[in-house]
């Protein structure tokens, strides 16, 4: 790993192009690791939706110590649902 370093993971969805219609769940999952237990993590969430302006959502999350080092902390329902619809 590099110390300090910024990371980024995209997610995209082909907007009007489903063939399904309903929504979609994003949660975020951070692994316990010897680098990141016990530490505080920050984030930011960049959620686009075309040429809207963008929303930022500031996250932290204090990460449990080493000792559940190898698992993962998960967090369901702190980016917000994407609804989709059908191509017809």
């Amino acid at each position: 790993s590099i110390e300090n370093a910024h990371l980024a993971q995209v997610y995209s969805y082909p907007r009007g192009e489903s063939p399904r219609t309903g929504e979609v769940a994003l949660e975020i999952e951070v692994p316990v690791t010897d680098a990141s237990c016990g530490q505080t993590l920050t984030a930011n969430s960049l959620e686009l939706h075309g040429g809207a302006a963008g929303q930022v959502r500031a996250i932290r999350l204090d990460m449990p110590a080493c000792d559940g080092a190898g698992g993962y902390v998960v967090l369901p329902g702190v980016l917000p649902e994407l609804q989709i619809a059908q191509l017809q």
